[in-house]
């Protein structure tokens, strides 16, 4: 191991780790199938935030292949919103566009890009099988009950 950065922990091997701390209440409700957790954004989610997410992303997802800048250096897709221009794709999340998309939409964004979105637990067990995976609980000093889970193991 070479030294790259002070105080930092750095290899040059393909392995891959996860570590996830939180509450023992949000680790049961998303292990009963309440939650969602949203690795991207580092927090759980309920069902109508999930949906919301994966319309986002869906729009995000389009705009990467469906949208150019035109003459006015505006974002515009004809393929999904009639033309709708805006300054920055975040701009093109409005509540009428995510209204658009329906639960085929929905459902064939999650069989393409499940790596995408934010997990339930059966889907997050499943993406990740081929790792170590772990989960540890914890009562702290001051009595909150924790769970630590991750995964870890060879990504190459």
């Amino acid at each position: 191991m070479r030294i790259l950065r002070r105080k930092t922990f750095e290899t040059n091997s393909s392995s891959t780790h996860s570590l996830v701390i939180c509450s023992d209440d949000d680790y049961n409700k998303w292990k009963n199938g309440e939650l969602y957790y949203d690795s991207l954004n580092e927090r759980f989610c309920t069902e109508e935030e999930f949906v919301t997410e994966v319309k986002k992303s869906i729009i995000y997802e389009r705009c990467n292949y469906d949208t150019y800048k035109n003459s006015e250096g505006k974002y515009a897709t004809e393929y999904m919103y009639n033309d709708v221009k805006a300054d920055n794709i975040e701009d093109l999340c409005t509540e009428e566009n995510l209204n658009t998309l329906t639960k085929e939409d929905i459902d064939e964004f999650i069989e393409d890009f499940p790596y995408d979105i934010p997990f339930s637990f059966e889907h997050y067990k499943d993406y990740y099988e081929d790792f170590e995976q772990y989960k540890e609980d914890y009562t702290t000093k001051s009595g909150d009950k924790i769970v630590a889970f991750g995964y870890y193991g060879f990504d190459g």
